[in-house]
């Protein structure tokens, strides 16, 4: 069996982070850190077809005419303009520039802010780690990680479209660099610091992206970005062969993930026009918040995707194992077990709860966005997740059905970027969440675990809020610190034998009716608080 190995760290906001000033929501942030280095190793668990071999960087780099092109999904009509049109951050980092090192100026010292702490900038060395030496050594890959294309295109993208190995060895240095987000800038990165290029009359979004540059001021645009390596597309995913080889699941929530990055601009000013992109004001939820719901809507999208992508190929592995509840497989079978003691859905033998991460709080942003998620949606997700519970399900029958709700989800998502979302608004969705609690630990810990991150976001979208005269109540807090850490995983390198519970999150075995009463603590604190 597969062990699961891992655990949560508590981000600290004066080491690393770069987190905000303000105290609620730097304990906020911290409550939402570090539920998503959840590890499946195990080196001879993979199941399904063997993938094709990747192929060799090394002999990439000889041959260009066999350089792919890069990774792109929000500019995907574009696709084919980017060969070769990476240019290093190096680029980026000129002192008149984005590399100021006296640090004065956010938007002039970037790079110094991004390269002194941002995590991403070590993707490709993590290429080079023992944990990826293994990984290549259990999948059998022909070349190291680090020379493989299918791992090089989310760790370090730009190295893909070297020209010569001294190349090649500096973009790989740079792991996720400044292009990865930004775009491949050999086509506009003289014309970016001009009057024009800030003047949408002769440089429109839609010009922009023409050249090869990503707005990511566009809060979509963004999401879509990140959402391309953090949970895949139709082009690279992280299937359940990776996972078996040592990779870390992918479980990623937007909001989260971004209140833990040292920031290389300016929060308030981000924060700003996104309020103004939705003719919104102050008085209404603040971008965590924000940031969580529309996470919800891209994510499931992208899972979407990469569903279709296997379901259209008659060689992929189907279905992707990676897209189940992990724990509906991995649990013991001994009578008491966790995985046993709850009612999972009303799920039949040999079915398995699917799309539990990535489609599990879609329901409940129906009951205060009726204008953006309607009844067709729903009763898309409901449809799917039923057809998708037995692993003999046939490719046609739901193929028709991912296409329309990948399409009503791109719509509800751009419906939500421009609409003005209410206070009372998400304090109907987070009573929504609290009132279903139950039902939600009752399907364990992948929807329990989302229900926690989502509460959280709202908690700290409402705190945010410079007008709001009440802050999250301190026993709040230590609520959601009590809920991390059962949710958590312990540390498998500081267990002592024998290792207990290696399938299970940390007290997950003893503790799933604390999990539940913890939940109900809430709905019992928000109910008894003033209005905020």
């Amino acid at each position: 069996m597969i062990d699961f190995r891992t655990a949560l760290n508590s981000i600290n906001p004066n080491k690393e982070s770069g987190m905000q000033a303000n105290s609620c929501c730097r304990i906020c942030s911290a409550l939402t850190t570090g539920l998503f280095a959840l590890l499946i190793a195990g080196p001879n668990d993979a199941q399904g077809q063997v993938p094709p071999a990747p192929t060799p960087i090394s002999r990439m780099i000889e041959s260009t005419d066999h350089i792919p092109a890069p990774m792109m999904t929000s500019v995907d009509s574009a696709q084919g303009f980017f060969a070769k049109n990476f240019l290093g951050s190096q680029s980026c980092t000129a002192s008149s520039c984005h590399g100021n090192p006296r640090r004065e100026s956010v938007t002039g010292s970037a790079a110094h802010f991004f390269f002194d702490a941002d995590r991403h900038q070590r993707g490709g060395a993590v290429l080079r780690e023992r944990r990826s030496k293994e990984i290549a050594e259990r999948l059998n890959l022909p070349q190291p990680a680090w020379e493989t294309k299918e791992c090089l295109v989310c760790h370090a993208p730009a190295a893909i479209q070297s020209e010569n190995r001294q190349d090649f060895q500096a973009k790989l240095a740079e792991g996720v660099g400044c292009e990865s987000c930004h775009g491949p800038a050999r086509n506009w990165l003289t014309l970016h610091h001009t009057l024009e290029w800030k003047s949408p009359e002769i440089w429109s979004s839609e010009i922009k992206e023409e050249v090869g540059f990503r707005e990511t001021k566009n809060l979509l645009n963004r999401v879509n970005d990140c959402a391309d390596c953090h949970v895949g597309n139709a082009n690279q995913s992280v299937n359940h062969d990776l996972i078996a080889a040592g990779h870390p699941r992918l479980v990623f929530e937007y909001a989260a993930y971004q209140s833990m990055m040292p920031a290389h601009w300016r929060r308030s000013e981000d924060r700003q026009r996104q309020a103004s992109a939705r003719n919104s004001s102050w008085s209404q939820p603040t971008s965590e918040a924000w940031d969580w719901l529309l996470g919800q809507l891209v994510n499931a999208e992208h899972e979407l995707s990469i569903v279709s992508a296997s379901g259209s190929n008659p060689n992929a592995v189907w279905p992707e194992l990676a897209q189940y509840d992990c724990f509906g497989c991995h649990h013991d079978l001994r009578t008491k077990s966790w995985q046993q003691s709850r009612a999972a859905w009303d799920l039949k033998p040999g079915e398995f709860q699917w799309g539990t991460w990535n489609l599990g709080l879609l329901p409940e942003l129906k009951k205060s966005l009726n204008d953006v998620v309607d009844d067709r949606l729903l009763e898309n997700v409901s449809v799917l997740q039923k057809r998708m519970r037995s692993p003999t399900v046939e490719r046609a029958s739901v193929s028709g059905t991912v296409l329309e709700l990948q399409q009503q989800l791109r719509q509800a998502a751009l419906s939500l970027q421009k609409k003005g979302l209410r206070t009372e608004d998400l304090r109907v969705i987070q009573r929504s969440l609290l009132n279903d609690s139950a039902r939600f630990t009752n399907q364990g810990w992948d929807r329990s675990t989302q229900l926690y991150l989502a509460l959280v976001a709202i908690d700290i979208g409402l705190s945010e809020n410079p007008y709001m005269t009440v802050r999250m109540n301190p026993a709040r807090e230590v609520t959601y610190r009590q809920l991390r850490e059962q949710l958590s995983f312990r540390d498998s390198t500081k267990l002592i034998p024998p290792l207990e519970h290696r399938e299970s999150p940390f007290r997950l075995q003893d503790h799933w009716s604390t999990i539940r009463q913890n939940f109900d603590d809430l709905t019992i604190q928000l109910s008894t608080e003033p209005q905020r």
